[in-house]
Parts: C-alpha cells; structure tokens; sequence
C-alpha cells in the first residue's frame, strides 16, 4: 500500500512562512544586528565572568546595565585571581594586596582609586549586599590582569597572566593587511584561546566557531565559548587553540567571498605556530617552543565552521610541515558536496535531534555523499544525539536555542552542560583514536543505546568497505512484502518518499522501501559474482531507518532476523530486535495538515560483525548468494533500505594518494547568495504573514 500526501495550500504557505522565519533568525537576524550595533542587553541571563577559562560561580556574578557598563565583585573577581582582598572601614577602602607588595585601594565614597597611595583614577562603582562591584577597567590596573565586556557572549572575559598549565591564555598576535586569494586586501586581527599541556610535542587541536551575532569581528569572542574544551583536552596531553573567525561570517568589512577569509585566518595563525614551536615567536602568551606536533592536527568546527574544517583541512593538504589527522563537525552546514571528494581523512560527525538552527541536519547529507565515496582509506562516523540542540556546544552562546518547535512526542532535551560533558568526552576519544592510528568504530559501534552515558545513535562506514547492495539496483527480490523505489527530496516535483526525512538536504536521495503486512515476509538481496566473496570481511553493514511515518510500524521499534545464504543453499542467521538504535521509531505526528512529519527519522548503519551470526560456520562465507531480511516478528511493518555493504574491521592500509586541492574559486559559491536568500526570506515572511491574516479575516 502506498500512503499518497495530501495536498494543502494553506499548510504549505505556514510551512514556507515557518521556514523562512527560522532562516531569518539564523541569518538575517546577525547580519541586521552587525550593520546596525543592534545587539541588546540580555538581563534575563546572568552575566557571566571567563576568566582565564573557567566561568566563575560560587556567586560572583556580574551586572550589567542598559548602557553597557558592566560591573563586577571586587573581591570576588581578584580571590579568583589568586589575590587578597581586605577592607578598611576607616578609610572606608577596599584594599587589593599585590604580589609585589604593592596595595590598589579603591575608595567606595567617591570611586577614586590609588596605586600605593598614588591617585590612578575614578571608577564607576556600586555597593551591594555588602559586596562592592566595580567596572573591568579597574581591575585592568593590576599589571597582569585584562578585562573587557564582551556583549556578544554576555561575558567579562578577564585574563590572568601567568597562567598556569592547562588554563586558557587570551592571544591576540596582532592585525595585519593581508592580499586575500580574491585580489581584495583585507585588515585581519589574529586572536583566540589556547591552552597547552605542560608536556613537550603535543597533537594539537584546533576549533573553529560558528556565525552568531556579532557588532566586532575581534572583538566578540565566540572562540572563547570552547574554553571547557580546551582545558580539557590540554589536561589530556593535547594543545588546543579555539580561532576567532568571526571575519569570515562579517559583512562590516565587505562581502565575503567564499572561505578565503576562514582559510586565511587558519594558515597566518598556523604560520605563527610555527615560528612559535621553533621558539622564534612569542606572541601566544605561554611559551610554546617544542610543545607542537604538527604531523598530528585535528581540526573541529562548529556550524559554518564545521563545514569550513573541510575545506581548511583542503587547503593543507600542500603543506609538507602539517598532517591533518582527523575531522569532527558539530551540527555542520555550509559545504558544497562538490567539494568533498578530497577529503579523505577520518570523520566524524555529531548531530543533536534537537537543532533550532540548522533545522534540516544537514550533515547527513554530508556524511551519505562520503559514505557514497568508493575507495575511502579512512573510516567515517556519525552520532545523533537525542535531546541535544545547535548552540550548547558553544558556552559563549547566549541564549540557547529553542529546539525544533515543531516537534511533537515525547522529545527530552538533555541541559547545556550535559551537551558539552558529552562533547569532550567525545572528541577527547576520537583524538585519542585518529592520532593513535586506531580505528573509529573502537569508540563506539551500532549496537550501543548510549554513549558516554547520552542517549545515542551510531553510524560506523569502515575504510575499504565492499557495496553489496544500492538502493535502486535491481537485485531485490520480495516474498510477501512490497517494494518500492523512491527519492526523498527537498524538492517537491523530485520527492517520491511521502513524508519521510531522514534529514539532509539531498535533491536526489535514493531509497528503497520495504512494506509488508503479515509475518514471515521476507526480501532478498541477490550478490554478484564480484560482490559475492565475503570471507575476507568482518562486518555486514544495513544502511536503512524504519519509516515512522508508515502507519504499518504501528508507532513501534521495527526487529527482523537478517540471513546470509550460501550458492549450496545453507543459511546463517542473526537477529536484530527491537533495542538495535537505528530501528528505533521516531516519535512524531503529521502536521500542517498532513503535509509534513514533524520529526526527521534519521538513516542509521547496522554494523553486525559476522562472527556473530548462527551457524557461520555452516556457510561458505566465499560463496554467498544472497543477504535475506526476513520479517517474522512483527506484523507489519515499513523500512528505507539506502544500501548494504561488507568491511574488513581492520583494513589494510593503502598508499596515501597525491594530495589535491581545490581552488577556492571553486570550492565556494558568492556571499551574495546569502544576503539575496536572506532578504528574500525576509520578504517571504511579509507575504506569507499579510497572506494569512487576510484569508484569516475573510
């Protein structure tokens, strides 16, 4: 039976007007907020102070008000930096013991402050519930300390040098006029957090933020937000550097054009790096002479950035002195797939259920097009995590986003903090992995229901993986079932996948769907005589998700016995119930009318190793006929089938191929597309919105 959409004109106007609206929050919003200096004060949060990488709490708490000056806890601000406070009611003075012996008092009758006894100044100041709060500029009087207001992030980011090992040093090596690859020149302030072990030759990671908005490219700092992060994987034996890259998403100094702003800001600051770890530069704040290896880099990013990373780790492929190791993108967008065809380098993508911004999960459409690659020598993964949205990977992101509102059914958000403790385990383990030379699958497989503690789907795409099956060949037989080949699109004319979205924003996604409506319905999928031989694999991979939006799943897990038949006619079997994660139903409804379902039902790999399956021992793994999927659990039933293929666990490496890279003209497409996409989704919401207020009114 084939389940047809309804059509609904209506529906499809508060869809686009929904859409629109969203891009409109996600784009337009920080360009208008940029041009205009429109970002507000948000009193509804605290606000916060960073200092040296680490968020105060214990109640220091800073204010601020409507014109900006933010006030912060005289003594609570410099007891975090390791100095003593004292109060002299006499004088009427709190008193600020220096390590040199000096004394800072300021005076809290008239806010004059004095460098042992010398006048240095009046501050703003104010005294409350005993505690006396002052401006950062004050606390920027001690030789050692900086502290400026970042309305951005909501933050005082003060630091504190020296620093210790492990915490994050405020950089900034300056700004330079640099020839952009476009002709354009370009000033570029260089400036970001690093934190560094206390070890020697350290793997370094580096972290490109995403766009949010902005009123100063250099000065908001959206890169400290990965200060838990960095700290983290210092304390790990790991340098780490978060880039503020908020040039490449800023229209204040011209149009962007492509990557080339991301591209640059990477290779001036690598550069540095290097001069730094010769010990011939000192412009870091911490002394990094031998503390670098460059042949172990791995690069994450965040949103735009964690497109960019791809076509960062791109454009090193020609440097001799660096080897990009590793890739992790959180929540990416931006890429053109066109481009992704030289990065074959292990990958690893994080996607939250519940993203607010980039609402259409567009890594997977990443993750399928290199999954798609033949010939890969590096392995692939991909974790969905449940109850997780855009903006928690990044700390200095105020406020959070609101999910998907959409959605309907049971949907459980984890909190911010649980988001970023799940991140750094994370990329702290796959780190570990790619510069250890260990496989990814060794961090998690798709049998696990959680990770690191967190609700979690895995998806493994081994290196040197054998296609047995694509979605659309025609070796599929159905015994009781039906079969159906589609396209699941996000262009209507092309979609043939009903209200199935596996997420991504694929023109061209090619599905096979399996229906049946009694038990004991089976299909077979017949292997060719090239494919046929499976005695050198380890794994039997099913790419596939259940069709939540069939009716025939009865809003239920999905569990069927999966069959390797050998040319003599034996069988080995293995069962995958219903707890397998990829099988799991996606709780959600039609809405708008039925013209859309209001949860992704994300596409999953089932790696089962074949060592697993009954009676394999029997078969001659040499000689398979076929992979059976038979259906003699449930009653009915509807799945996606994307493809099937065999692994080896432990491939053999190949020879590294000759590095290529694309030009940047073609790796890119204009930043006009963006402001003409962003106006007209503007405009959109205009039209849509005057549209149905009258047809309301009639």
């Amino acid at each position: 039976m084939i389940y047809k959409k309804k059509k609904s004109t209506k529906a499809w106007k508060i869809w686009l007007g929904t859409c629109c609206m969203l891009l409109y929050i996600s784009q337009v919003q920080p360009i208008f907020s940029e041009i205009g200096g429109g970002l507000r004060i948000m009193h509804e949060y605290d606000t916060r102070i960073l200092m040296n990488g680490t968020y105060l709490t214990d109640g220091v708490m800073a204010e601020i008000s409507d014109n900006r000056v933010a006030m912060l806890p005289l003594q609570g601000v410099f007891e975090a930096a390791g100095y003593t406070v004292s109060s002299d009611l006499t004088s009427k003075q709190d008193i600020i013991h220096l390590m040199d012996g000096e004394k800072l008092a300021l005076d809290i009758t008239n806010g004059k402050a004095y460098l042992s006894g010398t006048e240095v100044g009046t501050f703003p100041y104010k005294v409350k519930n005993g505690k006396t709060l002052t401006t950062p500029e004050f606390f920027s009087l001690v030789e050692g300390i900086d502290a400026k207001y970042d309305v951005a992030t909501h933050t005082t980011i003060i630091s504190v040098t020296p620093s210790q090992p492990n915490d994050v040093v405020f950089y900034d090596i300056g700004t330079k006029l640099i020839k952009l690859p476009s002709g354009s020149d370009l000033n570029i302030t260089l400036n970001g957090g690093i934190a560094v072990p206390a070890s020697q030759n350290n793997p370094i990671v580096m972290i490109l933020h995403g766009s949010h908005p902005m009123e100063n490219a250099a000065d908001n700092r959206y890169d400290l937000g990965y200060s838990y992060l960095m700290k983290s994987l210092a304390s790990q034996g790991y340098a780490a550097l978060s880039l503020n890259v908020n040039l490449q998403y800023s229209f204040l100094d011209g149009e962007p054009i492509g990557q080339e702003r991301l591209i640059t800001i990477f290779q001036e600051t690598l550069a540095a790096l290097k001069l730094a770890n010769d010990g011939k530069y000192n412009g870091f704040g911490t002394d990094l002479t031998g503390k670098l290896d460059l042949s172990n880099l791995v690069l994450v990013g965040h949103s735009r950035g964690g497109g960019g990373i791809i076509y960062v780790a791109d454009a090193l492929q020609k440097d001799k002195d660096v080897k990009v190791v590793g890739l992790v993108a959180f929540s990416p967008t931006e890429v053109y797939v066109e481009d992704l065809k030289s990065t074959d380098i292990p990958t690893s993508f994080i996607i939250p259920e519940l993203d607010g911004d980039v609402v259409s999960l567009d890594g997977y459409t990443y993750f399928d097009t290199l999954v798609s690659q033949t010939n890969r020598t590096n392995d692939l993964q991909l974790v969905y995590l449940y109850g997780a949205n855009h903006n928690a990977f990044n700390e200095g992101v105020v406020p959070q986003d609101l999910g998907k509102i959409w959605y309907t059914g049971e949907k459980i958000a984890i909190s911010a903090k649980e988001q970023r403790d799940f991140t750094t385990k994370y990329v702290i383990a796959f780190t570990n992995a790619v510069t250890f030379g260990k496989p990814l699958h060794k961090i998690a497989n798709s049998s696990d229901q959680k990770l690191f503690g967190y609700k979690a789907m895995v998806s493994n795409s081994l290196a040197g993986s054998l296609k047995i099956f694509g979605a659309h060949d025609h070796t599929v037989t159905a015994n009781r079932a039906t079969l159906e080949q589609v396209i699941s699109s996000n262009m209507m004319n092309k979609n043939t996948a009903g209200l199935f979205n596996p997420g991504g924003f694929s023109q061209n996604l090619e599905l096979l769907k399996i229906s049946w409506q009694e038990q004991g319905a089976n299909v077979a999928f017949a292997l060719s005589k090239e494919t046929r031989d499976l005695s050198k694999m380890d794994l039997l991979s099913l790419y596939l998700a259940p069709d939540s939006t069939s009716p025939l799943n009865n809003r239920q897990n999905q569990s069927f016995q999966v069959e390797l038949v050998d040319i003599n006619g034996k069988v080995a079997s293995y069962v995958l119930d219903s707890n397998t994660p990829a099988l799991t139903y996606q709780d959600g409804d039609p809405i708008f009318e039925g013209d859309i379902f209001s949860t992704i039902t994300p596409l999953g790999i089932i790696g089962i190793q074949l060592a697993a399956f009954n009676q394999i021992e029997l078969i001659d793994l040499a000689q398979i006929a076929e992979v059976r999927l038979n259906f003699w659990e449930n009653t009915s039933g509807s799945i996606m089938v994307r493809s099937i293929f065999a692994s080896r666990a432990n491939p053999i490496p190949e020879p590294e191929p000759e590095p290529e890279s694309n030009e940047i003209a073609k790796q890119t497409k204009s930043g006009a597309v963006y402001i003409i996409i962003a106006l007209a989704g503007v405009l959109i919401v205009g039209v849509t919105t005057i549209i149905l207020l009258k047809k309301y009114k009639k």
